[in-house]
């Protein structure tokens, strides 16, 4: 084998390896099951009134973490009086629809940790009476003080197909298979059979060809053919006439 036809089939052999490392590797079974980590949920609030005069208050809110960390949050409570609002507020994006006030986080105190507080506060108003609201949730959760903790069913992904291991091996034994040249004509380190090259073709020398034209007129004047190419050397020549023409 030549060392360039070693090469290819060193190249064809580490090709096929590799399609088929790849194709078992793309079409293997993957299962990955993914276990969810168990959630808990929970938190207290402290709501004090901080200042009170006729019309107006000032009100401050403690919200605790109990559960697990809090990237963002909203608190909730409704005033036990229709005539009580929030005039303006600090530390949240404060909201009121009837007797419902909602406080949302801001992007600096968003993120709360287990057992983290964050404390906000607000000016309000009140006419006739100015009670402490009973009830508490922050996203949607009820402060009770109390933790609870949900594990969320585990769920599998997708199984890949195995088929592609199949056809990939077939096509590398193919591939693989080095099929020996015979385009050597032989010696060179060649194993294989010298192959024949084409046929010699009969070269016409002058010689062969140089009678075929003077031959017509020989006959002509009935005179034997020559034995070569070469009209002076003809015996039958050297006594021709001068004015015959061949």
């Amino acid at each position: 084998m030549h060392l360039a036809e070693e090469t290819v089939v060193k190249k064809r052999i580490a090709l096929a390896t590799a399609t088929v490392v790849g194709l078992i590797t793309a079409g293997g079974t993957a299962v990955a099951t993914v276990h969810a980590a168990a959630a808990s949920s929970g938190c207290s609030v402290s709501y004090t009134i901080a200042s009170q005069w006729p019309g107006g208050f000032q009100g401050g809110v403690t919200l605790t973490n109990l559960g697990s960390p809090l990237t963002f949050w909203t608190l909730a409570f409704d005033f036990p009086d229709a005539n009580q609002k929030v005039s303006q507020g600090w530390s949240a994006t404060w909201t009121q629809s009837g007797a419902h006030v909602t406080a949302a986080n801001l992007s600096w105190n968003s993120n709360v940790p287990t057992n983290g507080s964050v404390s906000i506060g607000f000016v309000g108003a009140w006419s006739g009476a100015n009670p402490v609201p009973t009830s508490f949730s922050v996203n949607g959760v009820a402060c009770t003080g109390g933790v609870t903790t949900s594990t969320p069913s585990p769920s599998a992904s997708a199984t890949a197909s195995a088929s592609a291991s199949a056809s990939a091996s077939a096509s590398a034994s193919a591939s693989a298979s080095p099929t020996p040249s015979a385009s050597s004509t032989g010696g060179g380190g060649h194993n294989g059979p010298a192959t024949k090259g084409p046929a010699a073709r009969p070269v016409t020398t002058p010689e062969a060809a140089y009678p075929t034209r003077r031959n017509s007129r020989l006959d002509l004047l009935g005179l034997p053919e020559p034995t070569t190419g070469l009209r002076t050397t003809h015996p039958a020549m050297t006594n021709y006439p001068a004015h015959v023409g061949l």
